[in-house]
């Protein structure tokens, strides 16, 4: 799409978009570089929508600016009980408007500020999240002058019926399973390759487990959840962004599509056909609905979202040795951190000259390279060196 196209759309979606309820007068409405904000656009969301608020503002979320697009529900009143809440309405059509409304949010509310653009469905997740929050990252973030940072989609589910399942709170404590099988990997440069480019550990994974159980194809699951407006990103699709600077770790989006309203949603979906190619992947699901109305997807050999290591191990996190650098004093020393300084060390990522070429850091390269120098020297690191040749004999052994 041409800028001029996509500017006739912006110009229609800001014509028609109608605030609702604006922020309290307690909340400062002031944006800069520190300030972390929620992006979402929302229709029927009240399954979801007090877990999300409550979710994402303990990990340092500090205002959430929703558009409500003709929800039948009472997600804007649930909404609405919060100060620190904004909430528009827009008619236009989803089908139309779904990609150039998250786009138009970004540009309209985005600027000077690091924002969150986010899925009701979609909970954050961040490395290390029990020691680092959202504004740890946003500091490294700014030190390092990154502008985007990936976000891995992982499919969660109960081992339940996810049809007939109770329709009150918990999900968060159900939908704890997921897959890692038939993921494709793509390398990053080859999907997107506008964007300088900091860990060439971090890849785009497409199909998944979603495809490999419904056959929907090469669906996507690697977006730029967490972006910065500072004037020169841009926000092109519901999966990619240009003109990035991208970090050097790598973040987790908990997808909580399976939840207490999906049979009515994918009826809705496939009626309206206002998802990617007609609906397709609804119409999928809506088939398997169909077959089987105890539609239990959990199997003995899926992983439990809660073991980080295996989402490490899976690649879904990925850092980098300069990230622990930098939270050193605040990241515990414990046995996913000697896997995290080992994959760090064996990825041969950290050469002078692979630093220079990709051209992160900056001004401020020199101070952090220091660092990492000393970090090689510390005991820390000299224990972790151990633990991993030990662990390594032990495995060989065996």
């Amino acid at each position: 799409m041409s800028a001029e196209d996509y500017l006739q759309h912006h110009e229609t979606i800001k014509a028609s978009t109608i605030l609702v309820k604006d922020f309290d007068t307690a909340i400062s409405n002031v944006r800069n570089s520190e300030t972390i904000q929620v992006l979402c656009i929302v229709r029927n969301g009240k399954y979801y929508i007090d877990d999300f608020i409550q979710y994402h503002k303990k990990l340092g979320v500090s205002t959430f600016t929703f558009i409500d697009n003709c929800s039948t529900d009472n997600t804007i009143k649930l909404a609405s009980a919060y100060p620190y809440v904004r909430i528009f309405k827009n008619e236009l059509p989803y089908k139309i408007y779904w990609h150039h409304f998250k786009r138009f949010m970004f540009e309209e509310y985005g600027k000077g500020c690091w924002n969150l653009v986010l899925d009701i469905d979609e909970f954050f997740e961040g490395p290390f999240q029990d020691e680092l929050n959202l504004h740890d990252l946003v500091e490294y973030n700014n030190q390092a002058n990154f502008t985007a940072v990936v976000t891995q989609m992982v499919d969660l589910i109960p081992n339940e019926n996810i049809i007939a399942e109770n329709k009150g709170k918990g999900f968060i404590n159900t939908h704890i399973y997921y897959s890692a099988d038939n993921i494709k990997v793509e390398p990053y440069e080859n999907i997107s390759p506008k964007n300088i480019i900091s860990n060439l550990l971090i890849n785009f994974n497409l199909c998944g487990w979603r495809d490999k159980t419904f056959n929907v194809g090469d669906i996507m699951l690697t977006k730029h959840s967490f972006i910065k407006g500072d004037g020169k990103l841009k926000y092109v699709h519901d999966h990619f962004v240009e003109n990035a600077i991208i970090a050097d770790y790598s973040c987790i989006l908990k997808h909580y599509k399976f939840g207490g309203n999906f049979k009515e949603y994918v009826k809705k979906s496939v009626k309206e056909e206002n998802h990617f190619d007609n609906s397709r992947e609804y119409k999928k699901y809506q088939s398997r609905i169909k077959e089987n109305d105890n539609l239990n997807l959990y199997e003995k050999k899926m992983l439990n979202i809660n073991n980080k290591k295996t989402l490490f191990i899976n690649s879904f996190f990925e850092i980098s040795t300069l990230f622990l650098v930098y939270f050193e004093h605040k990241i515990k020393f414990n046995d996913l951190k000697i896997l995290f300084l080992e994959k760090s060390k064996q990825s041969n990522q950290l050469k002078n000259e692979e630093l220079k070429k990709l051209r992160f850091y900056h001004n401020d390269y020199p101070r952090l390279k220091t660092e990492m120098d000393n970090i090689k020297k510390s005991y820390t690191w000299k224990i972790a060196r151990f633990f991993t040749k030990s662990i390594g004999l032990l495995v060989g052994k065996k």
